[in-house]
Order: structure tokens, then C-alpha cells, then sequence
């Protein structure tokens, strides 16, 4: 038996240890958010939220060269595109304190997005990150199907961990599960981003 399997949805994974990406960037996120002279937003009273240019920022650039390698070789290896076809366009964190959660969103006028965790503390639940299938109309019928697979699966849950990495189309839908912990001091931080295509042959596909 012959099998195409089409429309992939694909999801990178990539992990460090390193301390100078992880605990390190985990504290500078956490003094931008402190520091009076930065633009911070309290979109509730459950989490605070930076500017997008966070990729600006002298201090993080250690960790966006981590994130340009990465991403250019998922595009290059991955989506079949030439790696120097993106820019990074935005960067922006998400401090999250125990109860909070993010709303399931696309990233629009972009064509590459991601975010990092540079640390996540012992917790009750460090809030999954939810991917919806895309593919609306394989949901009108759901059979009792005896193993978890591509076809199978209606939605990714991916468990945040320090040093976790994540890139994926930007048009894939994706919220979390609440943050959960019994300390009130430690809050979950995600570092988001978006990469837009510097050109395009076809207009519709211009940014």
C-alpha cells in the first residue's frame, strides 16, 4: 500500500542548557518589567507584557542569535525556503503570574513565529501551550480511533520547559492552559516573536 501524507503542520522543538539563555534572559525579562523607564503593559491583573522590540535590546541579543540559527535552519530544512528571505520583525515577553492564560491567536502579517521559555519554576501546572488543528473541516466527523496520530489528534498540547524553543507557521492557532503555582512570587515568562518574508514572486503574498 502506497500512502501521500499532505498538508503538515509542522512544529519545531529545540532545547539548551545554557545558562546564559535561560536563568540569565529569565532576570533581564524580568527587570524590563520592573524598570520605570521601559513601556510595560498590564493587559490584567494576572500578567504584565513588553514592547515589541525586544530584539533591539543590546542585553538579549545573546539570545536572538540563538534564535535566528535556529529558525533560519527550520525554514531552510523544514519549509523549503531560502533562509535569508526572513527578518525579524517583533519580539516582545509575556510575564505570567499564578491563573493567567493567553487566548488562542494567530500571529498576523507574519510568516515564521515562536516563542522561548528561558526558565520555568517547579510548579503545579507550568501552563501548556495549545495548538489547534488548522484543517476546520476534518472535525465534522470524529471517529473512536484506537491510536494517537496525525489524523487523530484535534489538538497539540506541548509542556513548557526551561530552555524550550518553538517555531511554527504563523497562521497556526495557539492559546495555553492557566499558569498554576503555589509561589506568588515566580511568574512563567515567554519570549514571542515573528519573522516576515523579505520578498515574494506572487503579490498576494507580500507583507
Amino acid at each position: 500500500m502506497d500512502v501521500i501524507m499532505e498538508f503538515a503542520t509542522p512544529i519545531g522543538m529545540f532545547y539548551t542548557s545554557d545558562e546564559t539563555l535561560t536563568t540569565d534572559i529569565y532576570s533581564k525579562i524580568l527587570a524590563l518589567l520592573e524598570n520605570k523607564n521601559e513601556d510595560v503593559f498590564e493587559f490584567d491583573h494576572w500578567s504584565k507584557t513588553t514592547t515589541d522590540d525586544l530584539n533591539t535590546k543590546e542585553q538579549l541579543l545573546p539570545l536572538v542569535d540563538y534564535i535566528e540559527k535556529h529558525t533560519k535552519n527550520f525554514s531552510e530544512e523544514v519549509l523549503g525556503i531560502d533562509k535569508n528571505n526572513l527578518r525579524l520583525s517583533s519580539m516582545w515577553a509575556n510575564a505570567h503570574n499564578s491563573g493567567s492564560k493567553h487566548h488562542f491567536h494567530e500571529h498576523p502579517n507574519a510568516f515564521v513565529s515562536g516563542v522561548y521559555y528561558p526558565y520555568i519554576h517547579e510548579c503545579k501546572d507550568p501552563g501548556n501551550i495549545v495548538f489547534l488543528d488548522p484543517r476546520h473541516a476534518k472535525n465534522n466527523v470524529h471517529a473512536d480511533f484506537t491510536k494517537s496520530s496525525c489524523i487523530s489528534n484535534r489538538n497539540i498540547w506541548v509542556t513548557p520547559e526551561s530552555g524550550l524553543l518553538l517555531l511554527f507557521p504563523s497562521w497556526l492557532q495557539h492559546g495555553t492552559d492557566p499558569f498554576l503555582t503555589d509561589n506568588k512570587e515566580n511568574k512563567r515568562v515567554a519570549i514571542s516573536f515573528n519573522y516576515q518574508l523579505i520578498s515574494c514572486s506572487e503579490k498576494t503574498m507580500r507583507i
